[in-house]
């Protein structure tokens, strides 16, 4: 017995194979971050999130990977740079 997979007939399309889920889009948290948090990176994200299904679907599986990592990235930098941006403003209203 051979341990190669069978031959394919020429001309036929063999889809690659993909390794692992699709990745979360982390839609939700994106929106959530900004509507309540720092808007701009909470954009960042929702752009990143919708690029995620698209590129997963045409096979991009890498591509979907770090646009899906990107967007969680970004969502989490959202938090934090809206605890600065109230602070800041907390501190500039008392003096």
């Amino acid at each position: 017995m051979s341990d190669q997979p069978p031959a394919t007939p020429p001309g036929s399309y063999v889809p690659p194979r993909v390794s692992g889920p699709r990745p979360s889009t982390h839609l939700a948290w994106a929106i959530l971050t900004t509507l309540f948090c720092c808007w701009p990176f909470g954009v960042v994200a929702i752009v990143k999130a919708a690029q995620v299904d698209g590129l997963w679907a045409r096979g991009q599986y890498d591509a979907a990977r770090k646009a899906s990592h990107a967007a969680k990235w970004w969502a989490i930098c959202a938090v934090p740079a809206a605890i600065v941006v109230v602070a800041v403003l907390i501190v500039t209203k008392s003096y």
